[in-house]
């Protein structure tokens, strides 16, 4: 096994073979090639994290090599491990065109009209006239590739290039280009994450991200790769994580209020987090929607969404949400009613509380802001939830600023709500709700 392993890199870091060898310059070229070596030796932390990586799917990989050089030349598929297969091409080292990124808010470079320069039509060649016939339509195709992605998907998928990038360039050199996409490039920036403990999921959206992009700039998609897949999934082998994230239940989420008469700071903060809290549960709300996370907060809520509404039956609280995660271009409105029976745990009279004392001078400022105008952090809300959960005498490992989503479907799904109703409470647009009902493990 170590035989076949050892041979499936070598061939994955082979320079490719661009010219035809005659028999008097064969002698020459094997000279050459032995001058030239490979790339650049790797640190060996590095090559035995990939290794451990790929080491659960490696019956996979060497079934997979021997049928390949045994399809490949039959009569010797006994002696397969004397002789090589024919090399992969390494992009690292084709340094006759280097191609460039298409859209410089993804990769940080502008070279647009390129990709029209590297797209065929079924086989055909690239018709130059036809680009600059329809050169006035160019901004729309910009425009409508550009709104493919959110304004947060943009900015995610710009910071893991950049991080991609640093990570080629520091590990091989900066004369190695990160396009056109390299196997062994990915292969090693996989095994980076490993040794650094990021989770398998967080590595699965830097992949996708990448993969996104080459794509986007129509080269060979390299996260699609055999060894990519198998190294992949021996890192989910590895190293999985269960989500141990546990739901924030009615009967949680009253001993967090309670908590904010001795842990707040002031009047003014436990009016805002009591509102915050019970706002966040009923409301099946993400963290993104009532606090600043980062510079792209186009999720968050503003004054103008929320609106206190009377009627015959009582109050309710109206939330429009004019984009959310994965709303593609769709709004969504959600009523919270108010809880008679419970006044001091009403998530109706809370929020009507803090709006009357918060007193909004725009409909344009975040909802949950401080007096000064400025935006409730997700830092500022996790930490006085910490204070919480700490005074409630609950498990800080298991229970986050995600646990009152996770409860309030999970709550649904106890009191007898279909699936349906849930999936659209929580504005989710696929089964992933489903991951969040968790009613054996409440034991509160």
């Amino acid at each position: 096994m170590t035989v076949v392993y050892l041979r499936l890199w070598d061939n994955m870091s082979r320079p490719p073979s661009k010219r035809r060898k005659t028999a008097g310059s064969s002698k020459a070229g094997q000279s050459r090639e032995m001058e030239s070596g490979r790339v650049a030796e790797l640190p060996v932390n590095m090559v035995e994290a990939m290794q451990s990586c790929i080491t659960a799917a490696i019956p996979d990989i060497a079934k997979a090599v021997l049928n390949s050089i045994s399809q490949e030349n039959p009569a010797n598929a006994t002696a397969s491990t004397n002789s090589l297969p024919p090399p992969v091409a390494n992009a690292s080292t084709v340094q006759a065109s280097v191609a460039e990124p298409a859209f410089q808010d993804l990769t940080g470079t502008s070279s647009y009209a390129r990709v029209f320069s590297r797209i065929s039509s079924h086989g055909q060649g690239h018709d130059s006239h036809s680009t600059r016939s329809c050169a006035h339509l160019e901004d729309t195709v910009r425009h409508l590739l550009n709104s493919a992605l959110s304004t947060s998907s943009a900015a995610s998928y710009r910071h893991i290039f950049q991080l991609y990038s640093s990570f080629v360039q520091e590990h091989f050199g900066r004369e190695h280009t990160v396009l056109p996409p390299n196997v062994q490039h990915l292969c090693m920036f996989i095994s980076h994450c490993y040794q650094t403990g990021l989770a398998f999921a967080t590595v699965t959206t830097y992949t996708s991200a990448l993969s996104y992009i080459f794509k986007l700039d129509n080269f060979d998609d390299v996260t699609q790769h055999f060894v990519i897949k198998k190294v992949l999934q021996g890192y989910h082998k590895l190293r999985h994580s269960a989500d141990t994230r546990l739901p924030i239940t009615p009967t949680i989420l009253s001993k967090l209020v309670d908590s904010l008469d001795t842990v707040a700071s002031s009047y003014f903060h436990r009016v805002l987090f009591k509102a915050m809290f019970l706002l966040a549960f009923h409301a099946f709300l993400r963290v993104g929607e009532i606090t600043s996370t980062g510079s792209t907060n186009q999720h968050t809520l503003k004054r103008g969404h929320v609106k206190v509404v009377s009627s015959t039956s009582g109050k309710s609280l109206e939330i429009i949400f004019p984009h959310f995660k994965h709303h593609h271009g769709q709004s969504s409105t959600h009523v919270v009613s108010a809880h008679l029976q419970q006044p001091h745990h009403c998530p109706v009279t809370a929020v009507q509380t803090y709006l009357e004392l918060r007193k909004h001078e725009r409909e344009d400022q975040p909802l949950f802001s401080f007096m000064d105008g400025s935006a409730i952090s997700r830092n500022i809300f996790t930490n006085q939830l910490k204070l919480s959960l700490k005074w409630a005498g609950l498990d800080l490992q298991h229970y986050k600023s995600h646990s009152f989503r996770i409860g309030a479907a999970t709550t649904a799904a106890m009191r007898g709500i279909p699936e349906s109703d849930i999936q659209t409470m929580g504005r989710w647009k696929s089964e992933a709700f489903k991951k969040y009902i968790r009613i054996l493990l409440i034991s509160i």
